[in-house]
């Protein structure tokens, strides 16, 4: 009886560990912690909470977010809704952030580093009443912005936390007369001043002001005007912080987006979520070298 138990003793302590090394969870995956915001139409999330299922969300941003989720499996994925400004403190630390972004300043490059150009976009115009804007002629179709607002009596809205292109952030850094606004919803807030006039004209993307007319169908009629002297495109970038994780997670990203051919599909999302009167000026963008 004895040999017995002392046998089986023996053959549980064996056993044991057999089985904890065959129910062991597999190692945990290195983990990408994604900023993202509500940005429509671009990126329009679902829910109020601060973690974000991507799958849910819609607009190109969150194809672009999708895509680089499957090119990159050998990590996890985790969608945190912070605004930009609250952001560049994470940034600074070494958390495995990254976020996607329409810019790519001097002032990011502090504290962010840059991955390949994932896309490409229109950059801002100005928007405004149709007709009878101070400053602007009714058959007006582009503004020099900076002489716009050197004459003092033209009230632009602008969002702070945003950069508009090193031109354009150069001429607001001049002028005292842009409305600057904050907020998640900024940029509707901006139409709607726009809308009772507290403004002459705001600062945004097309998809922007297509998405706010559709939004509200009694808006009165708005109208898009090309900024002069401006690129006749921006690029969308993958960015991550500044520190060794950073730098590795944006190299595999890197040869991730050009093995599985990342940017061809971004650019048949951005094909697809465009007007129809804007789709041949969208595919000429990218007969333009880099």
């Amino acid at each position: 009886m004895n040999s017995t138990f002392r046998f089986l003793f023996l053959f549980s302590m064996w056993l044991l560990p057999q089985i904890a090394g065959a129910i062991e969870p597999p190692p945990q995956k290195p983990a990408i912690q994604w900023i993202v915001n509500d940005f429509p139409p671009f990126l329009v999330l679902s829910g109020e909470g601060m973690m974000v299922d991507i799958s849910q969300a819609k607009g190109p941003f969150a194809s672009i977010y999708q895509e680089i989720e499957r090119a990159l499996p050998g990590y996890s994925h985790r969608f945190v809704r912070v605004s930009f400004t609250r952001a560049e403190k994470l940034f600074s630390g070494q958390g495995g952030y990254c976020t996607v972004l329409l810019q790519k300043t001097k002032e990011r490059e502090k504290f962010l580093i840059f991955g390949d150009e994932l896309a490409r976009a229109f950059p801002v115009g100005l928007v405004v009443h149709a007709k009878g804007t101070p400053g602007i002629r009714d058959d007006q179709k582009d503004v020099d912005l900076k002489e716009l607002l050197a004459t003092g009596k033209f009230r632009l809205g602008v969002i702070q936390s945003r950069a508009y292109t090193q031109q354009i952030d150069d001429i607001l850094s001049h002028s005292g007369h842009a409305t600057k606004i904050v907020g998640d919803s900024a940029m509707g807030n901006l139409f709607l001043m726009l809308e009772k006039k507290r403004v002459n004209g705001v600062l945004a993307y097309a998809l922007e002001k297509t998405d706010y007319e559709r939004n509200n169908i009694a808006v009165p009629a708005l109208k898009f005007l090309n900024v002069k002297n401006m690129p006749n495109h921006i690029s969308v970038w993958a960015s991550c912080e500044k520190s060794l994780r950073g730098e590795q997670i944006l190299k595999d990203l890197t040869r991730a987006v050009r093995e599985k051919n990342v940017k061809g599909k971004i650019y048949k999302y951005f094909m697809q979520e465009l007007p129809p009167d804007m789709k041949k000026s969208y595919r000429d963008l990218y007969d333009t070298p880099p």
